[in-house]
């Protein structure tokens, strides 16, 4: 069939074709489906998963449809001309095993609430996904305003704080990768990059954290450093936001910064004391 020959090796959004055989194409193509909603866009049609997969229309009707059938999207017929389709209760369902199961964040919780009281903001816990930072767990102080960051939510690597930390922290090959997939699924200009992931490896080495200001969206401020997590089984990091009206560069730097190290140290520190426990 012509979609099965054009999707050979999907893997999926800001993931590079693979050969692998022992990758099932159409579990990922599902994946990617599931994976194109965002807490910004809950409802999609077809057409617009089609744009946001890169897969052909075809494919997309077929895979909503089975999505459906099987509990993982609902349709709403009254969304737009031609309907569309949200997440449905079997991935809420998933969502909440991992996250009941993730025995980081109980860990964390603590800590994210400090650091979000410190900075009158929101501290997360963040982890790589594709060419981009997925917000796993985020505590809020009050209503804090600093845009939508929420579980679920998808940021950049190379423009906050939180992706530079990713990217500063890694080995030296996986950064490579990094830098030649943001080149080229999201056209960024090398030089520039280059530039940018520079300045974020010397940041980290000077402070042991990274740092942006404006970077991403203007009038916001933030800190992370990445999480040395004993059996974990991926890299993850702790990132705290702010407006620049509640933390200024300075105090970023003088205030913030040590906070959110001193918070990953206790994380990490409590993460392998419960490892140890549960082992026993």
């Amino acid at each position: 069939m012509e979609d099965e020959q054009m999707s050979e090796g999907f893997e999926g959004p800001g993931q590079p074709a693979s050969r692998d055989r022992q990758m099932v194409a159409s579990l990922g193509r599902g994946l990617a489906i599931l994976s194109a909603f965002r807490t910004v866009q809950p409802v999609l049609s077809n057409s617009e998963l089609a744009a946001a997969t890169g897969l052909p229309r075809p494919s997309v009707s077929r895979l909503t449809h089975t999505l459906v059938k099987l509990g993982y999207l609902e349709y709403d017929s009254e969304w737009g001309q031609a309907g569309g389709y949200r997440l449905g209760p079997r991935v809420l369902a998933m969502g909440y095993a991992m996250r009941g199961g993730l025995t980081l964040r109980h860990v964390a919780m603590t800590h994210l609430d400090d650091l979000a009281q410190l900075c009158n903001g929101l501290a997360g816990l963040v982890a790589l996904q594709g060419h981009g930072m997925l917000m796993v767990e985020v505590v809020r102080a009050g209503h804090a305003e600093i845009g939508n960051l929420e579980a679920g939510v998808h940021t950049p690597l190379e423009s906050t704080a939180m992706g530079r930390a990713y990217l500063a922290s890694c080995s030296q090959p996986e950064r490579d990768r990094l830098v030649a997939l943001l080149i080229s699924q999201r056209g960024l200009n090398p030089d520039q990059l280059n530039e940018v992931v520079g300045r974020a490896c010397d940041e980290y080495r000077e402070l042991g954290a990274c740092t942006a200001i404006d970077s991403w969206r203007d009038g916001n401020c933030g800190a992370a450093v990445p999480l040395y997590l004993k059996g974990f089984g991926s890299r993850m990091v702790l990132t705290c936001g702010a407006t620049r009206a509640d933390v200024s560069a300075q105090r970023l730097r003088e205030e913030i910064v040590p906070a959110v190290r001193d918070a990953a140290r206790k994380i990490e520190l409590e993460y392998e004391r419960g490892s140890r426990q549960r082992s026993r």
